[in-house]
């Protein structure tokens, strides 16, 4: 009987994710990072978002790696050799939350609701006001709902921004 891990050779490459904000997310990145070839094993801690990859160094290229999760609706960087988890830990706030492709649509989604409810104050048309409402909501969910609609093509399940997207579009048509 013959040894396949000798015959292997195994290469383990770690990269940084930023985006997500559920565990299914992560669970969602590993089993897509899990079907590209020459991909062994792929682990996604979700309290830090290191992604580690063990591959099979003939057949692995990490820009597959960088284009999948990308293509889910996340961020993402390879670390070095030498950059490790002391490297994720020191990673700025600030740079987080920029790097986020979610960070300025909500905050955008954010204001656009406070400022609705402000001319609420001050008796300006209802119309308008719903327009700066559902403009705000909207914005808000693009994101989700791609990266919703992506997964339920690529992996073909419901996640988390896919149920999100469909209860805030009831909940605006219900009113």
């Amino acid at each position: 009987m013959i040894d396949m891990a000798q015959d292997i050779a195994v290469n383990i490459n770690r990269f940084l994710v930023t985006g997500f904000d559920w565990p299914s997310c992560s669970a969602k990145i590993e089993k897509a990072v899990k079907q590209l070839p020459g991909v062994i094993e792929a682990d996604l801690i979700f309290t830090n978002g290191q992604l580690k990859v063990t591959s099979s160094s003939s057949t692995f290229n990490p820009e597959q790696v960088i284009t999948e999760v990308r293509q889910l609706g996340y961020s993402i960087t390879e670390l070095e050799d030498d950059e490790g988890f002391s490297n994720i830990l020191a990673v700025n706030t600030r740079d987080l939350l920029i790097n986020n492709p979610h960070f300025i649509p909500a905050v955008t989604a954010g204001l656009m609701l406070v400022v609705g409810l402000g001319l609420l104050l001050f008796n300006v048309k209802e119309l308008y006001i719903n327009i700066i409402f559902i403009s705000g909501i909207l914005l808000g969910l693009i994101l989700p709902a791609k990266n919703g609609i992506t997964t339920l093509i690529k992996l073909k399940e419901l996640d988390m921004n896919a149920l999100m997207t469909i209860a805030v579009l009831g909940a605006m048509f219900i009113g």
